[in-house]
């Protein structure tokens, strides 16, 4: 078996050891029927609810994808509260290595559910190109607040209080939509600000190619750094 196949095995049986874990599984299941279901009926009781719709599903969108960083954040505390990053640490992996192992699964995971969610939600018609690349972005918030959440904790009971405090802060961008235009674009230092303005984009019929560009690099910029700062206190 090689070592990242593995390595993910030995997460998800941690993860489904877990109860607090589990719940963290089936949450993204939660959000495509609240989508699919709840949503069309509550709007069939309240007609008004149509004008809000848009922004249930930017935060559906972030929310699908930072459930799955969630998991794997606490799945790293873990390891730190129990000296196996330390372990980990003296083996002969490369520690960037490490990083990929651990979180392209989580990527891809986020970007694949937040992609389906797009797709069969029933109220917008996006096309499939441009709501894979917003689903990619939205994928890329898993390593970056996973990273975040690592680094800002000592253990498991710090690490819940940070992802509360991070849940909100991928949220605040949302009230941008509702203040004047020249007052949004200083909203974009919250990385989610860049998905929000794709998903407006697509709802509109607008491109959403500088929005794509600035939110990829920007992500992949604070991964980067995240990851560098990772590697110094992880492993010690």
């Amino acid at each position: 078996m090689n070592k990242p196949l593995k390595t993910t095995l030995n997460d998800f049986k941690l993860i489904f050891r877990t109860a607090s874990l589990r719940v963290f599984l089936f949450l993204p299941l939660a959000i495509l029927l609240v989508i699919n279901w709840f949503l069309p009926y509550l709007i069939g009781r309240y007609p008004v609810v149509i004008d809000y719709v848009i922004f249930v599903l930017m935060v559906s969108t972030t929310e699908t994808a930072v459930m799955f960083m969630f998991i794997y954040a606490m799945v790293l505390i873990d390891e730190k509260e129990t000296g196996v990053a330390k372990v980990y640490g003296i083996l002969p992996l490369k520690q960037i290595t490490f990083i990929l192992q651990r979180f392209t699964l989580p990527f891809l995971i986020a970007t694949s559910f937040t992609f389906l969610v797009l797709m069969v939600q029933p109220f917008f018609d996006f096309s499939a190109g441009p709501a894979l690349a917003l689903s990619a972005l939205a994928g890329l918030h898993s390593p970056l607040y996973g990273l975040a959440v690592t680094i800002s904790s000592k253990n498991k009971m710090v690490g819940l209080v940070y992802m509360k405090i991070y849940n909100l802060f991928i949220i605040i961008p949302l009230v941008s939509f509702f203040l004047s235009k020249a007052i949004q674009p200083f909203f974009g230092i919250i990385p989610s600000y860049w998905i929000f303005v794709g998903m407006e984009n697509m709802h509109l019929g607008e491109p959403i190619l500088w929005p794509m560009v600035i939110g990829f690099i920007y992500s992949l910029f604070l991964i980067f750094i995240l990851a560098r700062i990772f590697v110094k206190r992880h492993f010690v």
